[in-house]
């Protein structure tokens, strides 16, 4: 049975037993229902409910009434378009195309809602864009948790279901895949938002995801001070994290019930993402708001101030950015970090320069608030690699993610 809201079809369609069937309104294998009513904003609220002997599932698909010309899907963090099929190698993530047979690649990927960054399913036009959100998580009449799913189908379909399934398969990590799972249920209730919006562009799906955000922001509710949680994590990265024999921060592991004491097991030399300007940060800070702190606290540990001249002396002057490593690794590498060997090898990295750099500016900025001024050479060197990263920017306002060694 077809709907017609927002200037959309809307079919509804129910799994049982393996096998999906359209709904009609004299259905006997269970209450199948959906029901609308329109919010202030001009949004479609819905709530979807099931309640049948049989594990279930129940899904809205909606289809523009007028053929849209080159329609762009967008899951945040799941798709966007056909997630650049052409410019990538098909077999390594989900692309949503029918112009290639290799492994990832469907005219339909269905995912749990959990798994977006907002659980939502857009189509962008021209001048419109549509969307539907739904909770991640139906209630059950038991309290049990059932998965809720978003899905993109070609050429220009969109939707959400109540209970999931990850469509046509599981993707498990870079060119691994597993079979399909998913959530059903015999009886739950499930809500969320249908959206239509006018704007130029993909501009209207910023706007759906600022409503979906508003609905759903879970404030933080801070128990400890600035100051508690800075020492906090001051405290882990010099008594736990510093390794006096690498005389570095390293990361550290054990194995529950064989050995419980934490030991480094990779030292954490790279710039940012998730060592040097990233830990330097906090302890900076700590610094500033511990009353009395003396330099001794470190017990022997990088002091932040040398970790941000540490990465200030790997700038390149080649290529303009930092070097990704605040010393060479074993190989006697200045760039391949963990992060390297898939389609990162032997050149810089926009994620750890920008987050270099990020964490940079914001020591200077926190030092400039307490009445002090940094390094002069924090400042000159953050603001050489942005000037790179804006000089190397795409027409269309997009940047690389990875960079040349030895050339701008």
């Amino acid at each position: 049975m077809s709907i017609r809201i927002h200037d959309l079809s809307l079919d509804l369609s129910y799994w049982q037993d393996g096998l999906w069937h359209p709904w009609t309104p004299d259905c006997t294998n269970g209450v199948f229902q959906v029901d609308f009513h329109e919010e202030k904003d001009g949004s479609i609220a819905y709530t979807m409910r099931i309640a049948a002997s049989l594990p279930s599932k129940l899904k809205m698909t909606f289809t523009p009434l007028k053929q849209v010309v080159d329609p762009f899907h967008l899951i945040p963090c799941c798709i966007y378009g056909d997630n650049n099929a052409d410019q990538v190698h098909p077999g390594e993530f989900p692309l949503l195309t029918d112009r290639y047979s290799a492994l990832f690649c469907s005219p339909v990927w269905e995912f749990r809602a959990d798994r977006a960054a907002a659980p939502v399913s857009m189509l962008c036009a021209e001048n419109i864009t549509w969307g539907v959100s739904i909770d991640p998580y139906a209630d059950t009449a038991d309290g049990s948790k059932v998965r809720s799913g978003v899905f993109a189908k070609l050429p220009a379909s969109f939707g959400v279901t109540l209970g999931y399934s990850n469509d046509p398969l599981g993707f498990s990590d870079k060119r691994d895949h597993s079979q399909p799972i998913g959530d059903s249920a015999r009886e739950a209730t499930v809500s969320g938002h249908i959206y239509r919006t006018e704007a130029p562009g993909r501009l209207g799906a910023h706007q759906i995801i600022r409503s979906e955000y508003a609905l759903r922001r879970d404030k933080a509710v801070y128990r400890r001070s600035f100051s508690e949680a800075a020492r906090g994590l001051f405290d882990s990265f010099v008594d736990v994290n510093w390794s006096a024999d690498r005389s570095e921060y390293t990361n550290c592991k054990c194995r529950p019930l064989d050995w419980n004491t934490l030991r480094p097991w990779r030292s954490v030399i790279e710039i940012g993402w998730t060592g040097g300007a990233v830990l330097a940060l906090p302890m900076l800070m700590y610094e500033h708001l511990t009353p009395g702190f003396t330099p001794d606290r470190y017990h022997g540990a990088i002091p932040a101030r040398e970790q941000f001249d540490r990465i200030c002396r790997r700038y390149n002057e080649a290529s303009g950015l930092f070097w990704d490593l605040m010393t060479p690794n074993a190989a006697g590498s200045n760039v391949n970090g963990w992060w390297a060997g898939y389609m990162l090898k032997d050149c810089h990295c926009a994620y750890t320069n920008g987050s270099a750099a990020y964490h940079l500016l914001s020591a200077v900025d926190f030092l400039r608030s307490r009445g002090e001024e940094a390094p002069p050479l924090w400042l000159e060197t953050a603001w050489k690699v942005v000037d790179t990263a804006r000089l190397l920017q795409r027409e269309d306002g997009a940047f690389g993610y990875t960079y040349a060694t030895d050339r701008k």
